[in-house]
């Protein structure tokens, strides 16, 4: 399974490109945030590496 990570850094953007690029590339499993730099948390980047497992590519 390909796993991809998609962020954005404040809410008038769109992730759609990155998106759509993952996918291109074959990603199954697509987690996105919007967070700025300055943020720490992207509890969505933590969902993903919590859900990676040996075999899996991310």
């Amino acid at each position: 399974m390909k796993y991809g990570y998609a962020r954005v850094s404040i809410d008038d953007q769109k992730a759609d490109l990155q998106i759509n690029a993952l996918k291109k590339a074959g990603c199954d499993h697509i987690f996105s945030d919007t967070a700025s730099d300055a943020v720490k948390k992207r509890p969505e980047l933590t969902r993903c590496l919590e859900s990676l497992r040996a075999g899996n590519v991310s």
